[in-house]
């Protein structure tokens, strides 16, 4: 029996890692399932040397990991040392180019006579498509006899992936968008932190003396549509942000505020945008291809690149019977938590980090301010007699 159809997935993880792996130049193998009962053995395996290999360009989505760092001076203007704040997670498209080939296994059925094995190998090594032709099934029918029958014998392909060159850089726009909010590299991505009034991402940056550096990398494991969480919504109608704001932190809250907090009030604070902030995820076609005897379905990553506009905001929810007093206290916590690093150096590609240290910042903040303007303490007034 012969199985000269296969496929390759290449949203496998095993070959996702691969293609990711540039350190890894040993071919990569998808083997054959097999099915029980069969054997095969190294010895009954032979690769395709007859057909041209077929080349294929595979684009696929790394995170890279660049820490936000402060660097701190002295008095005279010295580095000192350098404090992380938080992790930008970076999205860039690499492509590595792959040249697809075909191995032949050659499966016996357990319990197989020793002479229906050897000429079973012969007929597996003398093939040659250059003079039998490409019907492998119409040949080994015409070989076949009562030593061997179509019965004792799995004629499998395994599909063998051997990288040419080294990865390619399709699209780092997003990395380069980081490190111009940094002044880090040429050029300008246009930004504006409101709470400030007309300072920039990079301005900002400079003053506080906060660099980014590339620590690490790792296989984006979705690569479909960017993330629709509790720290990022999505809205298609362009300079809307505002208008639906206040909606969006409404239905938060009510789902998030437990009922014995009572009836509470929301405020928010437009905090930063980003203009033309760039964004990927991979789409998936199928085709098919002949390599040999074989026919291979591949699944191939298509790339999709779309450009946004990020828009963020601070807010909180306080009980309305508090003081106006407190309010005004929350929305100093509220501004001075999120301007730090942790913070505003990491919203844009890391959200839900950024959500988690504000949130702890503010509370501590809130709590902080608040006993700083309660004085608290004992007094005793005595109405007291003359002295004789």
């Amino acid at each position: 029996m012969t199985n000269l159809e296969t496929s390759i997935n290449f949203q496998n993880p095993i070959i996702q890692n691969y293609l990711a792996d540039k350190s890894n130049l040993i071919p990569l193998k998808i083997e054959p399932t097999g099915e029980v009962g069969f054997s095969n053995d190294l010895q009954d395996r032979l690769l395709n040397n007859f057909f041209p290999k077929v080349p294929q360009d595979v684009p696929f989505l790394m995170v890279e990991e660049w820490a936000v760092e402060e660097i701190t001076l002295d008095d005279n203007g010295n580095t000192t040392g350098t404090i992380q704040s938080g992790i930008n997670n970076i999205d860039v498209v690499l492509s590595q180019r792959v040249d697809i080939n075909v191995e032949y296994w050659l499966y016996f059925k357990d319990g197989t006579s020793q002479d229906a094995k050897d000429l079973g190998r012969k007929l597996f090594n003398e093939f040659d498509p250059r003079t039998n032709g490409t019907d492998l099934d119409a040949w080994i029918k015409t070989q076949l006899n009562e030593t061997l029958t179509e019965e004792m014998f799995i004629l499998d392909s395994c599909i063998v992936l051997e990288k040419n060159g080294g990865r390619n850089e399709l699209n780092i726009e997003q990395r380069l968008a980081l490190l111009r909010l940094y002044g880090q590299v040429p050029g300008s991505q246009r930004s504006e932190i409101h709470v400030i009034g007309d300072e920039s991402m990079t301005q900002w940056a400079q003053r506080k003396n906060v660099k980014v550096r590339q620590i690490g990398e790792y296989i984006k494991e979705s690569q479909t549509e960017p993330a629709i969480t509790r720290s990022v919504r999505e809205i298609k109608k362009p300079q809307q942000a505002d208008n639906f704001a206040d909606d969006i932190i409404s239905q938060i809250t009510t789902i998030l505020v437990p009922s014995e907090c009572g009836e509470m009030k929301d405020k928010k604070q437009k905090l930063l945008s980003l203009l033309a902030w760039p964004e990927f995820k991979i789409e998936w076609k199928t085709i098919r291809i002949k390599i040999g005897c074989t026919k291979i379905s591949i699944s191939i990553p298509i790339l999709r690149v779309r450009i946004s506009e990020l828009i963020f905001y601070v807010y909180y929810s306080l009980p309305v019977h508090l003081d106006r007093f407190i309010f005004k206290i929350a929305e100093t916590c509220a501004i001075r938590s999120a301007l730090g690093a942790a913070i505003i150096g990491i919203i844009m590609s890391n959200p839900a980090a950024a959500f988690a240290s504000f949130s702890g910042l503010f509370k501590r903040c809130l709590e902080q301010e608040i006993k700083n303007c309660v004085n608290a303490g004992l007094l005793t007034i005595k109405e007291a007699g003359e002295w004789t």
